[in-house]
């Protein structure tokens, strides 16, 4: 049904648009670092980063597309032009945010070592050869 387009439903439809209705603060900068997320933006009124990521390719193809940079915690955003000027507002308020890259990496690593515990468990559970 979904086609090539799954994986951005499942993002911004699915897991992002149950993120955010569940967040008890309201959001006014949202972060993400896959360009399929950036959908997430028609789910409520709040500005929507783009981080490039080393560990992920394609986002430079917001590049130029109605996406503009800007700075927050030493890491370049892209936000939609349209929004711009109040998310240069908002990234000046939070200039003392070391590093806006250290939230996804803790995330990665948190993801490479849950995946790591289910490998362990399931080569336990392999029956030995006699």
């Amino acid at each position: 049904m979904f086609g090539a387009s799954l994986r951005a439903h499942l993002i911004a439809d699915v897991i992002g648009s149950l993120l955010i209705k569940k967040s008890r603060t309201p959001i006014r900068l949202l972060c993400c670092d896959l360009p399929e997320a950036t959908a997430m933006e028609s789910h409520g009124d709040f500005i929507l980063g783009l981080v490039d990521h080393p560990d992920t390719d394609g986002n430079s193809d917001i590049i130029g597309r109605g996406w503009e940079p800007v700075t927050l915690g030493g890491s370049e955003l892209r936000v939609p032009i349209d929004r711009i000027t109040e998310a240069k507002d908002l990234c000046g308020k939070l200039s003392q945010l070391s590093d806006a890259m250290e939230p996804f990496d803790r995330i990665r690593e948190a993801i490479n070592e849950a995946q790591a515990q289910i490998a362990r468990a399931h080569s336990g559970n392999l029956p030995s050869a006699a």
